[in-house]
């Protein structure tokens, strides 16, 4: 329990350091008149970005899927249903 408390004092969220985006981006933009550039959504609280992560890799999967079923199944003798002659 120590050892958590002693990585957690140490942590960066618990010395208050601030990310790029904040330091570097935000102040160049301040210096050039413009405003700091915001999210459409904000995805640093909720499971948002968990459900996007799900629908690209089911959607990835599903391609990918079916372009290896083109590779493999139908590049036997150029048949579709990937029977051979000789299996007639």
């Amino acid at each position: 329990m120590a050892v958590v408390a002693l990585l957690s004092a140490g942590s960066p969220a618990a010395t208050g350091w601030r990310g790029v985006d904040e330091t570097v981006v935000e102040r160049i933009a301040r210096d050039a008149g413009r405003a700091p550039w915001r999210p459409l959504l904000d995805t640093s609280h909720g499971d948002l970005a968990l459900f996007a992560f799900l629908w690209a890799g089911i959607l990835g999967g599903a391609v990918f899927g079916y372009c290896l079923r083109m590779i493999v199944v139908e590049s036997v003798d150029g048949d579709p249903t990937g029977e051979r002659d000789d299996a007639r």
